[in-house]
């Protein structure tokens, strides 16, 4: 499999109330990102392909679309934070814990968003 440098594409659909953003290589789909009223619902990268820098090229790609589309906070559905892989993606990708004391009210979840200008 090649690596998010190689020639890709990004495909964008709506389902539901739902905008699903999948990216391919060689008309694999590698990475997928649901999002819903400028929140990030569900971001999935294919396992055995997950460090390669495919989450974080289609994760750039829909915040620049959120950008563009007048959000200025992009925030995330409640993430596990007991998945230290999870959290350091999103904190690699320049997110921060949106609420106060989350490690008190959830102990297993927590939201996380990024400013986006």
């Amino acid at each position: 499999m090649a690596t998010p440098s190689a020639a890709h594409s990004i495909r964008v659909r709506q389902e539901d109330d739902e905008q699903v953003f999948e990216l391919s290589v060689g008309g694999e789909v590698v990475c997928t990102v649901r999002t819903c009223a400028h929140r990030l619902v569900k971001i999935i990268t294919v396992s055995e392909l997950r460090g390669k820098g495919y989450g974080t090229k289609l994760l750039q790609h829909v915040e620049e679309e959120e950008r563009q589309n007048g959000a200025r906070i992009f925030d995330t559905t409640d993430i596990n934070s007991t998945d230290n892989a999870v959290v350091s993606f999103f904190k690699k990708n320049g997110y921060t814990n949106r609420e106060k004391n989350c490690e008190e009210v959830h102990p297993v979840s927590m939201r996380i968003g990024k400013n986006l200008g």
